[in-house]
Parts: C-alpha cells; sequence; structure tokens
C-alpha cells in the first residue's frame, strides 16, 4: 500500500475524506484553526479547515486508488501516464512521504493553530512598517484601522493603501 495525493472537488476535502474513509482506506487531511470573520457572528471566531485547499491524502492500493476517483468529493488521483497512455495513479516518492510526516508532526505540535496567534492591530497616526507581501519594508502612518476586515488603510509617501494587519509591525 501507498500513499497517494487526491484534489478533491472545489471545498470538498471533508467528503472526498469521508467517502475515502468508507471504502477502508487510511486518510490524511491536514487541517488548520484560524480566526475568521463568519456572516451572522460578531468578530472573529475560530474556525478549522483544510490546511492544503483542494488536497487530502489516502493510502491504498492503485486498484483501490482508480476506483476512488468515482467517489463523491472526489476530483481526482495524482496521476500519470503509462506507454498505452492510460492514466495510472501515482504513489508519493520518498521525499513527498518525507514531507508528508514533517506536516503530520508540525500539525500534531499544534503549529497551524493560528488562533493562538496574538495579532497585532495598529493605532490611528501610528508608524508601521510592512513585514510581508509585496510592499515589504515600506514605511508609513496608519490612517484608519478596520478590525472587521483586518485590514489598515495607510498613507506612505508615494500615496495611500490598504494593508493587512497581518502585515504590519510598530516601528519603535
Amino acid at each position: 500500500m501507498h500513499w497517494y495525493a487526491v484534489r478533491t472537488a472545489t471545498r470538498q476535502e471533508r467528503k472526498a475524506a469521508e467517502a475515502l474513509q468508507e471504502v477502508g482506506l487510511e486518510v490524511y487531511a491536514p487541517q488548520e484553526r484560524r480566526l475568521a470573520v463568519l456572516p451572522r457572528k460578531d468578530g472573529e471566531t475560530a474556525v478549522t479547515g483544510p490546511l492544503i485547499k483542494g488536497w487530502i491524502f489516502a493510502r491504498g492500493t492503485c486498484q483501490q486508488m482508480q476506483e476512488a476517483e468515482a467517489l463523491e468529493g472526489v476530483s481526482s488521483i495524482a496521476s500519470y501516464r503509462d506507454k498505452q497512455g492510460r492514466l495510472i495513479p501515482a504513489p508519493l516518492n520518498a521525499q513527498d512521504r518525507a514531507l508528508l510526516t514533517i506536516i503530520r508532526e508540525l500539525e500534531a505540535k499544534g503549529e497551524f493553530d493560528r488562533t493562538k496567534v496574538k495579532r497585532y492591530t495598529p493605532a490611528v497616526n501610528e508608524v508601521v512598517q510592512v513585514v510581508d507581501g509585496q510592499f515589504k519594508g515600506w514605511i508609513g502612518t496608519v490612517l484608519e484601522a478596520i478590525v472587521e476586515t483586518r485590514r489598515a488603510k495607510l498613507t506612505f509617501s508615494v500615496g495611500k493603501l490598504e494593508v493587512s494587519m497581518d502585515h504590519l509591525e510598530a516601528v519603535a
């Protein structure tokens, strides 16, 4: 038996995992916890969702994986074409299996629990630096902090810009 990468239908990771388990396959669907603003809820709520959107992993035989493509929630199995042009499910190679093991270990340690992170919310007129993304290194002044969407409107020497608060830190 080998591990295979399974492409799921859009937003159907859980449904695909359940269907694969029902036919006796071992399934690993890496998860993350994060804070999200949900409709009809006040403030942020902790939600659990896929760490790798659209992909899960299943352990079984090549024949089982070929049959699994017909299951609800499964879009396809990562495959290759043999010399006759047939699609054959491609088992994960040693490097991919090692990466999968690392992801499992990190998940078990809680490394993908983003709800524990202390989140920075800048104040109006505070000088901040962008620490991630395409504007990394830019320094600006906060015009407005929009807590509901975790966005901040900043002014820079070249103009105004809206940036995720998660990409900001205070300038000392």
